[in-house]
């Protein structure tokens, strides 16, 4: 059996008022689509766009923390009708 490659993508938060990513673990299905792995530990504090399980599309995006910028992945738009076995 394949072990899947897994990276970091970002996932944003719903409902915070300003626009807020968190880093999740994923598994790459092809250069841009994904398999979220990771559980939302904090459900009742924070609303995720896609979830566990979720086949997600991903672009680039320059995101800014504190100082520092950097393009990472960010979760656009859930995949319908992937086989992610």
């Amino acid at each position: 059996m394949k072990v899947k490659e897994q990276l970091t993508i970002y996932v944003s938060l719903v409902g915070e008022g300003v626009e807020v990513y968190r880093p999740v673990i994923a598994e790459k299905i092809d250069e841009k689509t994904f398999k979220i792995v990771s559980k939302n530990k904090n459900p009742e504090d924070e609303k995720w766009e896609f979830n566990l399980g979720d086949i997600v599309v991903c672009y680039e995006k320059e995101l800014i923390d504190g100082m520092n910028k950097k393009k990472e992945l960010v979760a656009i738009s859930r995949q319908p009708n992937i086989d992610a076995r």
